[in-house]
């Protein structure tokens, strides 16, 4: 009931006060706009940057746990490399 008897005085308040308020909410919405715009080519830059970084480590994760197999193959090849006969010597 209460709400009702001071719908009009709400109504105004919130006219006036919406009108007062209009120009800083403009603003607000200009200056953020402004500051995305000037920050989004660093955010570019370093989610690039992290992409880049994340794919090194993944690659990186990878590769290390076949390092030994590596070293093994290639001793293999080094061995067989060194104790294997020229082609022309056959007898």
């Amino acid at each position: 009931m209460f709400w009702l008897l001071f719908l009009p005085l709400r109504l105004a308040f919130g006219l006036v006060f919406g009108i007062l308020f209009l120009p800083l909410l403009i603003v607000r919405m200009v200056l953020k706009v402004v500051l995305g715009l000037v920050m989004l080519p660093f955010f570019l830059f370093f989610g690039f940057f992290g992409l880049l970084v994340g794919a090194a480590a993944l690659s990186l994760a990878l590769i290390i746990p076949l390092a030994p197999l590596a070293v093994v193959l290639f001793l293999v090849w080094a061995v067989v490399r060194a104790t294997r006969r020229p082609l022309g010597s056959a007898f």
